[in-house]
């Protein structure tokens, strides 16, 4: 049997046409014609119904396919943007490391007595600053420079060498103090250094000049000198500079 509307080929005990709905009964009555005329009716419903239903469930999974693109696009975002600051993070810490000579850590000195070539005692003058004692050459005494930042600021008679006496709070450990100061100084090259946790001392060399500095830590301050002089006249003020160090101390 064929369908009379499309022309395929049908089983004999067809009612419908499975690809145009058509009914294929032969009409014996109108009442089955009727009857047949319904469920043609209701058998294109369901059939729409149907479409209509996968139509639906299509969009609906596309929604949901965008929703989870986005997503996974923004995780990705995310991702990305944490492993681009960490990796700029770490290249900004590296250059910083590359681009700072490194301080030549050893460990603190014992006091040893002052140099043979050292002057005696009367040729040093000494200052109380803050319960400590600092002694120092008496060829700085009489040529104090005002300087605000610091507790007092002297140079020697011939003006090639200055000292500095200073007295701030310490907020930050002895290590942490020196290499604050050895990061101030410009074109720094660390000669010697050591720290320890009542203080540090450092031997710098920039340019012409060599930076000497020593930090003691008494109740919460940081009490320091410190001596800047020409290269070609060091061994001038060597001397002077051991016995500093080893009378400065705290009790």
């Amino acid at each position: 049997m064929y369908c009379k509307n499309c022309g395929k080929e049908l089983p004999d005990n067809a009612r419908f046409c499975d690809k145009c709905n058509v009914s294929v009964r032969k009409k014996e009555g109108k009442m089955d014609m009727i009857e047949e005329l319904k469920e043609e009716r209701l058998a294109r419903q369901k059939a729409h119904e149907i479409e209509a239903r996968l139509k639906k469930i299509k969009k609906v999974k596309r929604k949901r396919y965008r929703a989870v693109a986005l997503i996974i696009l923004g995780v990705v975002a995310v991702w990305g943007a944490i492993v681009g600051l960490s990796f700029w993070n770490n290249y900004k810490d590296s250059t910083l490391r590359d681009a700072q000579p490194e301080l030549k850590e050893t460990e603190a000195p014992e006091a040893t007595p002052a140099s043979t070539g050292a002057a005696d005692d009367g040729d040093y003058a000494s200052i109380i600053v803050d319960g400590v004692e600092i002694t120092y050459p008496a060829i700085f005494s009489d040529s104090e420079v005002e300087d605000a930042d610091c507790v007092a600021s002297f140079s020697d008679e011939d003006g090639k060498a200055r000292l500095i006496i200073d007295s701030k709070e310490a907020t930050q450990t002895p290590n942490e103090l020196m290499d604050e100061y050895y990061r101030s100084v410009l074109n720094a090259k660390s000669e010697e250094s050591s720290a320890t946790d009542a203080g540090y001392t450092i031997t710098l060399t920039a340019g012409t000049k060599i930076h000497h500095k020593k930090c003691l830590i008494k109740d919460g301050n940081a009490i320091s000198y410190e001596i800047i002089y020409p290269k070609d006249s060091a061994g001038e003020y060597e001397k002077y500079i051991e016995y500093m160090d080893e009378k400065f101390t705290v009790s």
